[in-house]
């Protein structure tokens, strides 16, 4: 999207891993974003916002030419309350542009419920059409941050294994938080784009290309271990309660089932606007080699 002023670009999620990449890419393209965030934690650029209260949601819209929409993982009906008051607030609003990530929830199978997530995604890309707001949606699959959760580092780092409850040959459109950003920023600032666009490595790499890619990194050999999506969840549950574990060994099990997790090739960020992911082992050299 092009502007004839600096806009005024407004980011949900700040406090978080995915809000904050968008902020830096922002900044260092030249721009001064404001961050939203449960509590404002960006001194004076930063703004809290309640994303049960519509009124609040409102008011930090009211000065807002363009807003990165991202609601934290959780509960289907959660998140969908969530991205039904961000809907309900940008009525009576100057928004001219809105980005919205799915936030690579889409393989949780109670995504797709009436009281999931996904259908009231679609519930706010249809106000923003209706209300004439550019819109465009960002989706993705498996975040190279959970390489980073200790349920990984773990073995990574006693025994050289990289385990993940996908089978070895299992192929995955890896993506890092900072790609998407990339995208995101220029879908904020530079690009007219409408409609999906998926943000991915094509083709997926397998659990071994994986491992291959940060033992270059670490300088090590790695091994890759498939473990269960049952193991999974119970790997995480201490760091992210009993509720999103479950979620995460159901979502797991149903990705188990399918020949690969990788993003239609028609809707690719590399094809639809020429931003492709970074290498993996370029990520796990900043990410990996200090942990």
């Amino acid at each position: 999207m092009t502007f004839n002023n600096t806009p005024v670009i407004k980011v949900h999620g700040t406090s978080g891993a995915q809000g904050g990449p968008v902020v830096a890419k922002l900044e260092q393209l030249g721009y001064r974003p404001v961050g939203l965030a449960r509590e404002a934690t960006m001194g004076g650029s930063g703004q809290a916002v309640d994303l049960s209260d519509v009124d609040s949601v409102r008011k930090v819209y009211a000065d807002a030419d363009a807003i990165f929409v991202q609601v934290p993982l959780g509960d289907g009906p959660t998140r969908a309350r969530q991205f039904r008051t961000i809907a309900a607030a940008l009525e009576g609003t100057l928004v001219r542009r809105i980005v919205i990530t799915d936030s690579a929830a889409t393989g949780d199978p109670a995504a797709y419920a009436p009281d999931g997530p996904e259908p009231a995604l679609a519930e706010l890309v249809n106000v923003a059409e209706s209300l004439g707001i550019s819109h465009a949606v960002i989706r993705s699959k498996i975040f190279l941050e959970n390489l980073l959760l200790p349920a990984v580092q773990g073995p990574l780092g006693e025994k050289n294994s990289l385990e993940y409850p996908f089978a070895p040959d299992f192929k995955v459109s890896w993506v890092s938080h900072e790609d998407v950003a990339a995208v995101a920023a220029h879908l904020l600032t530079e690009s007219r784009y409408e409609g999906e666009v998926h943000v991915g490595h094509l083709p997926g790499i397998t659990g071994r290309g994986l491992a291959i890619s940060v033992g270059r990194a670490l300088g090590r050999e790695i091994t890759y271990r498939e473990i269960s999506p049952a193991e999974w969840g119970a790997r995480n549950l201490p760091l992210f309660g009993e509720a999103l574990a479950q979620m995460l060994d159901q979502m797991y099990t149903q990705l188990a089932t399918q020949d690969s997790h990788e993003i239609p090739a028609e809707k690719d960020a590399g094809h639809r606007l020429g931003i492709y992911p970074r290498d993996p082992q370029a990520w796990a050299q900043s990410h990996l080699t200090n942990n």
